[in-house]
């Protein structure tokens, strides 16, 4: 029972790490302007098979066992594109991926991860780059100990937002979740007890 409710605690941290500081993590992870697919390099990507007039080429390199490196591009009739470069292994416990996404304009956003697995602990970290907006996120949930994360953003403006949550059993069957945000404008901490 308690490895489940360490597995939602889990869910629910990296789901709070994902809605937080919406705008600059959306500037930092797409690719210029919203469409197909909702969106972002994978969705025009997709359309590219289908629309008329688009064009799309890729290239995948299996270098190792669990290492894999590769390219994928669209254009569009009008002229305008992107090219995404790649690559991800595992190894040892530990997996990692990279991307570069590069558009005709020049624009680039970047983005970066990893996640191990030892001992009863899991930990993941990853970083996203935009013209205009970075995000990184860091977390790690323990079995028996809890999970703890952290995020910070910066936005177009230069300001920077952090937000540090924690969930650890409160040695009554419950749970004790804290978290603290704090942007240019003060900090807000927030503490209570799932039961």
């Amino acid at each position: 029972m308690q490895a489940k409710l360490a597995l939602v605690a889990a869910a629910i941290l990296v789901a709070g790490a994902i809605l937080a500081l919406a705008s600059a993590d959306a500037s930092a992870r797409g690719w210029g302007y919203s469409g197909y697919g909702r969106g972002g390099f994978g969705g025009y990507y997709r359309y590219s098979y289908v629309g008329p007039g688009w064009s799309h080429s890729e290239s995948f390199n299996r270098t190792a066992p669990g290492q894999v490196a590769g390219m994928r591009s669209f254009q569009t009739p009008g002229g305008r594109g992107a090219t995404r470069t790649f690559n991800r292994s595992c190894s040892n416990g530990t997996c990692t991926h990279n991307a570069t996404t590069t558009t005709n304009s020049g624009k680039t956003w970047t983005r970066s991860g990893s996640i191990t697995a030892n001992n009863g602990t899991v930990t993941r970290s990853s970083s996203r780059t935009g013209p205009n907006a970075s995000v990184t996120r860091n977390g790690s949930c323990t079995s028996g100990a809890g999970c703890s994360s952290t995020v910070s953003a910066t936005g177009p403006a230069g300001n920077t937002v952090t937000g540090q949550r924690s969930l650890t059993p409160n040695g009554q069957g419950g749970f004790t979740r804290n978290a603290t945000y704090t942007n240019p404008n003060g900090t807000v901490t927030h503490s209570y007890t799932i039961p």
